[in-house]
């Protein structure tokens, strides 16, 4: 994560949201002196289940809980921490109450609910950020030769991406959010895909224009009984003739 920012005043934070991974980046914004979190905030119509997370996370850091509809004068930036699902809903209702939004991945789970996000960030004048890897010491150490031009542009990249699965093994209450469609959006594609696109784009400039997928449920019991994917591959062509495969 970059180092924090030189300024007289932190940034007040909203975590909306408290399901997955909301305590990992609580954790990291008190390593840090240019971010604060001062409430929780949640949907009055959401789960019992995401209600009593909510609730429980405000309790812990001693901070109020509020209607996720009605933080406009509670911080400038709300974190999306919902399941998944409801990111694109949640980050939309943010923006629209003008607060920067940075988005637990993925932003959304259907063209339709990202076209929404931009809407929001248009109408509401913020930027929406989504959870990337493509800020790593590695990744902007490979742009900054890209760029440089000691490289040159890549014609061709290829991307292995591998997951354990280790945060599911800690935490098997949660696997739901990743294998539940209706939770979820989809599989380990819809999970994990935007990690290594981001890190192209980071690195060659270039922007995708066509993509092919396939996905299948192979290997982990689990997904197949969902009916979800636990491997998948992607070919894209990205502007400037890139052809990418993950």
């Amino acid at each position: 994560m970059p180092e924090p920012m030189e300024s007289a005043e932190p940034i007040d934070v909203v975590v909306v949201g408290a399901v997955r991974h909301a305590r990992t980046y609580a954790e990291v914004i008190d390593g840090r002196t240019d971010l604060r979190i001062v409430a929780v905030a949640e949907e009055s119509d959401a789960s019992p289940r995401a209600r009593a997370a909510a609730q429980q996370l405000a309790q812990e850091r001693h901070v109020p809980l509020l209607d996720a509809g009605d933080v406009s004068s509670a911080g400038r930036l709300a974190l999306i921490c919902s399941e998944p699902t409801r990111h694109a809903r949640l980050a939309a209702t943010a923006l629209r109450q003008g607060l920067h939004v940075l988005c637990d991945k993925p932003m959304a789970t259907t063209g339709a609910d990202a076209a929404a996000v931009v809407e929001a960030a248009r109408e509401g004048g913020g930027v929406c950020a989504v959870v990337t890897r493509a800020l790593s010491p590695a990744v902007v150490s490979a742009a900054a030769i890209v760029a440089s031009g000691r490289l040159g542009l890549p014609r061709s990249v290829d991307i292995e991406f591998l997951s354990d699965g280790a945060y599911l093994v800690e935490h098997p209450d949660e696997l739901d959010l990743v294998i539940d469609p209706a939770l979820s959006g989809g599989g380990e594609l819809m999970n994990f895909l935007g990690y290594p696109i981001d890190v192209v784009r980071a690195i060659t400039g270039c922007e995708p224009v066509d993509v092919y997928a396939r996905a299948g449920a192979l290997t982990i019991p689990s997904h197949i009984e969902a009916g979800v994917d636990d491997i998948g591959t992607a070919s894209l062509e990205f502007t400037n003739g890139l052809v990418v495969s993950v």
